[in-house]
């Protein structure tokens, strides 16, 4: 059996682990901490570090359960009250996700480090913990001591629904432009990136957090901001608030978005309008009140129209309103593409794709062959 020796460069390597962490967590990929896996916020794609419950210091576990005892006992005994894991997670953190007030506030009066940050890519503080988990308590507590707002507590409070705590916040005077990550364009210029508490919210459903946050300076047009995919170095500023309720058929959500003056014709970089998500998604409701908010029923993307979109998905009751709103019949695509060919119209297209219903519709208005 051969026996493996840790080299210098080994060592090096180990050593610098937490740097090169620190580093990673700069970038838009997803890195998982036990205590961001708590928050509730689900991660579907990532890099999960191992579990950290066997590297807890007994500070950490002691809050973790909720002992106030055991945390005060440690802490008369000597304990540093902002001891971290592995990871950068405290006993702070986990007493203020898992709703501990009694243990927060003897942390508190123990010198903590309030603002301590752990080494997920949201970079987690106790004040984001509370706000995810949505206990408000410690929360105001937490900005009475002084803790800074600068990090996603309020993006967590506005996707879980948690609105009493979005009012603490917001009443703090937290900056609602806020945005999760921080990524590095060109390596060199730390940019904010991700989605605000207002995208969180309607990709969420949580209306009444919409109203809350538009009425509190909210941007009704910002977008969700990530790398360009078509070159790494550049940033994509990509759907609007406006395009993302519509496309998860958020039709209160799309409302209260153009009562607030949301530009219903900005385009997002494949030239796609909140109409065209609608329609893709087949939220005929919404694709109603966007035409009534004064969509153009006929603006062309990248060759298509609406109906052409419509049309290809067989859904016949989008047809059917788009063409009342008097969608052109005879569009032609001008621009080839995957799924389009030119000349192709609304009405070839159905009949392309074997949706009868709809050729007949298309027929019916006008649509020649």
């Amino acid at each position: 059996m051969k026996h493996h020796t840790v080299g210098p460069r080994s060592i090096i390597a180990i050593a610098l682990l937490p740097l090169l962490i620190i580093l990673a967590s700069c970038t838009i990929t997803r890195y998982h901490t036990d205590l961001l896996v708590a928050t509730g916020k689900g991660f579907e794609s990532g890099i999960g570090f191992p579990s950290n419950k066997a590297q807890d210091p007994p500070l950490i576990r002691a809050a973790k359960s909720g002992d106030v005892g055991q945390v005060r006992s440690l802490l008369e005994k000597g304990e540093n009250a902002s001891v971290s894991n592995t990871y950068g997670e405290t006993a702070l953190m986990w007493a203020a996700l898992r709703g501990h007030d009694s243990i927060v506030e003897v942390l508190l009066g123990n010198r903590v480090d309030m603002d301590a940050k752990d080494l997920s890519n949201y970079r987690l503080t106790a004040l984001a913990a509370a706000a995810a988990k949505g206990h408000s308590s410690i929360v105001d507590l937490l900005l009475k001591r002084g803790a800074n707002m600068n990090g996603p507590a309020l993006i967590f409070a506005a996707s879980n629904g948690h609105e009493p705590v979005v009012r603490v916040l917001l009443n703090a005077g937290i900056d609602t432009k806020i945005r999760p990550f921080t990524i590095l364009v060109r390596g060199v210029i730390p940019t904010p990136a991700g989605n605000t508490a207002l995208l969180s919210a309607i990709a969420s459903g949580h209306s009444e957090i919409v109203k809350l946050l538009i009425g509190n300076g909210a941007d009704v047009n910002v977008r969700y901001v990530d790398w360009n995919p078509r070159s790494k170095e550049e940033l994509e500023f990509d759907k609007t608030a406006l395009m993302i309720a519509a496309e998860y058929g958020k039709t209160d959500i799309v409302k209260i978005l153009l009562d607030g003056n949301a530009n219903i014709n900005a385009r997002h970089f494949t030239e796609w309008e909140a109409l065209m998500y609608a329609v893709w998604r087949k939220h005929a409701e919404t694709v109603r009140v966007l035409l009534r908010g004064g969509a153009d029923v006929n603006a062309k993307y990248r060759g298509d129209t609406a109906l052409m979109l419509a049309a290809r998905n067989g859904d016949a009751t989008t047809v059917q309103i788009l063409i009342a709103a008097r969608a052109d019949v005879n569009a032609k695509i001008q621009l080839e593409g995957a799924l389009r060919a030119v000349g192709d119209t609304p009405l070839s297209i159905a009949r392309k794709e074997g949706h009868s219903k709809v050729v007949e519709m298309l027929k019916n208005a006008g649509a020649m062959e």
